[in-house]
Order: C-alpha cells, then structure tokens, then sequence
C-alpha cells in the first residue's frame, strides 16, 4: 500500500501510556455503551478500542511501525513508502491511522475500520465527551443548542461554561439538563456596565436541575450580598466558588478594594463553619448541602494592616473587613471581641454604631472556607476590563468565523 501523509507533531502530542490511563474515567460506562457495537457479527474479533498514547517521540518522516511484538520509531525507506506490506495497525476516531505494522506476505490483516463504525463509535464516546462541557453566551444559544441536540444534551451535559455572557434579562432555562453538575459563570465584562449586576445575571438562571451541585461565579465586580441571596436558588449546592476584585466589609457596608501590608497572605482557611462575611452567612444560611466555599480576591501592598493564616496574624478572624475598618472599628478592644465572637457563633447578636444590629446566621453543613489572595496593581478597574474584554470578543468572533 501507499502510506499516506503523517503527522509526527500529532503523534508526538498524544499523551502516555500513564497519563492516558488516568484520564480514561467513567470507563464502565463506556465500555457498556461499546459492548453491543464491537458485538456485532461484521465487527467481532475484527476490531477493537485502545487507549491513544505515543511510545517514543519521532523524528521527522519517521512512524511507530511494529514488527512483530516490538514496536520502534522506523524510517520508511523510498521503497517502503509503496511497500504493501506496511499497514496500518491503529486508528484514531476519525478514521486516521497513527501505528503501522509489518505484516508477512500472505498474512491476513483487517481492513481501515470503516466509516459506518467510526460514526458509531464517535456517536458513543466523542460526541458524549465533547457535549459533556458547554459554552454559552445567552438563553438564545442554549435554546438553539436544545433544538439541534436535545436528547443529547439533556443525557450528557455535565458542565455549562458561559464566558462573558450578554447583557439580558433573558431567562436560560436549565431544567432539561437534568445530568448539570457544574455551571460556571464569567462575568469580567462587568466591569464595563456596573449597573447590571451579578444579582441580576445569576437570577437569569432560572429551574436548576436536582444534581446542579457546584456553581463558580468569576469576576465579581462588586461583592454586595444580593450576589450571594441570588445564589439561594441552587438548593443543591455543595461547592461555591467566588473570585472577586473587592471584599464586602460588613462594618461599612462596601465593597471594598482589599489593601494589606507585604508580604501579603496567600490563603486563610477556616474549618469551623466561620470565614464567611455576616451577610454571606446569612445569605446562604438556607443552602443546607453546602459544604466548601473558595474566594479569591485581588489584594494590594497599600497599608499598614498585616493579616496571615495563623492566629497572631489574623486576631480578626477576617472574613472581609476592609483595612479602614481594620484600623477603626476593630481598634475597640470592646466591640473587637463580641464581633470575633459573633463570627464565629459563640454569640447570636451584638449591637453595632448607632444601634446597627449584627446576627449570627449558621450554615448548616459548611465544613470549610477558603481565602486565596492574588496581588494586584492598583489600577483603572473598568479601563483593565474593558482591555480584557475586548481581547477576548476578538478571540471569539475569529472561533466562531472558522466554525
């Protein structure tokens, strides 16, 4: 036969034998769904699945060739480009050949798979995997995303990614999506308009499936609790994932640019049902399944207030305040204690300036918060997200031109 063109990059590209194997989970499933395709008469002790992986890395014009048990990196010689007896041994899902074996002459050998099977095969596992995560940018892409693969989607999404979602109050219904896990929310582009809120864009996400457990809001341009009260709706939440540019401080109400002095904290854990700003706490009081809640927030070496992950470092046991705060009203040894105390649940109300009332709000199941820190520049907010916004629609718009 005439070998055809290859491409050793590819080859070279594919993972290892290790690394393949780890990343082939939910394997029974598939196995399952392939059983009753390999099974088939013109199919059975002809094909077979194997994991993709590469041995060596080749060199340019050389192919992975076995010849007999042993395979080796081979260069195939003027004369062995028509060699009839080099045949392809593997296949990938599209029907691209990237082993080859020696045969001898006479010896029988099965033909490339053809088409019929590799759209099987790809109906079973590639399209399943591929439709697994989706990424939407409005109601309207959903809903078309519904009418073209409904069946499909409602059995094998597990993951929604919507990456710079449009300015619109359009409900996106995520009810016929009944196997969702993740839904994944990016919403730096706020930082253009901070009229139209996080709030408002979570509460879009209307009738979340029973098995919607872990939801992950990026970019939060302003903190406020509404943010958090719209995240109520996900009943089953299990893992909430912020990233924030400000905190929200309870003291004052805001939210607020973090200022800390150097060398700024890399994380603060907590793993007593505390950690969490008293409006957050209240907010999600109602979320009886929650269990982890990561915020990740921008800080900045713009003060003398030094906070850590041990006690000595955070005597605050900080959950947000701002550093102004920090400085002021935590400098009352009074107040300073009833409100450490109140965080963290040993008592239930407390009484603020001018007569504010504080209350203490458990979450029934919350087994650990996380704080992360990332330094920052102080910088022109809504002027660094603009940038970035626009670079990525630029990205998008040239994706969706080659689709």
């Amino acid at each position: 036969m005439v070998l055809s063109a290859f491409d050793t990059q590819f080859y070279n590209g594919l993972p290892s034998i290790e690394d393949a194997d780890s990343a082939f989970v939910d394997r029974n499933n598939i196995f399952t769904k392939l059983a009753p395709l390999f099974a088939r008469e013109e199919y059975r002790g002809v094909y077979d699945v194997c994991l993709i992986h590469h041995h060596f890395d080749l060199k340019p014009g050389e192919r992975m060739i076995s010849h007999g048990s042993i395979s080796l990196p081979t260069l195939p010689s003027q004369e062995s480009q028509n060699d009839p007896l080099i045949i392809p041994e593997r296949w990938t899902a599209y029907g691209d050949p990237f082993e080859f074996r020696k045969v001898k002459s006479g010896e029988e050998f099965a033909p490339p798979p053809p088409a019929s099977l590799l759209e099987e095969f790809r109906q079973q596992v590639v399209l399943e995997v591929w439709l697994r995560s989706l990424s939407v940018r409005s109601a309207k892409d959903l809903e078309e995303g519904f009418n073209m693969f409904l069946k499909v989607l409602c059995q094998w999404t597990r993951f929604i990614h919507c990456p710079r979602l449009k300015d619109s109050d359009e409900e996106t219904n995520l009810k016929p999506l009944k196997n969702l896990q993740i839904l994944r929310l990016d919403e730096n582009f706020l930082g253009r308009d901070l009229e139209y809120d996080t709030a408002r864009l979570i509460n879009t996400f209307v009738n979340p499936p029973a098995h919607l457990s872990e939801v992950h809001v990026n970019g939060v341009a302003q903190p406020n609790p509404s943010v958090i009260f719209a995240i109520q709706r996900f009943s089953n939440l299990r893992i909430l994932l912020l990233r924030q540019t400000r905190t929200w401080c309870d003291l004052c109400n805001l939210g607020c640019l973090l200022a800390l002095a150097a060398p700024l904290p890399k994380s603060i854990v907590y793993e007593n049902g505390a950690g969490l700003s008293i409006h957050y706490m209240e907010a999600l009081s109602s979320l009886e399944r929650l269990e982890f809640v990561s915020v990740t927030v921008k800080a900045f070496d713009d003060s003398e207030v030094r906070l850590g992950d041990s006690e000595d470092l955070n005597p605050f046991a900080w959950s947000g305040e701002c550093n102004d705060c920090m400085e002021t009203v935590l400098a009352s040894p009074g107040f300073r204690t009833h409100w450490i105390a109140l965080k963290i649940g040993q008592e239930q109300e407390i009484e603020g300036s001018e007569g504010r009332k504080y209350r203490f709000h458990k979450i029934p199941n919350l087994k650990r918060v996380e704080w992360h820190f990332v330094e920052g520049e102080v910088v022109d907010v809504d002027s660094d997200y603009e940038e970035e916004y626009e670079e990525d629609e630029e990205e998008f718009n040239e994706i969706s031109q080659e689709l």
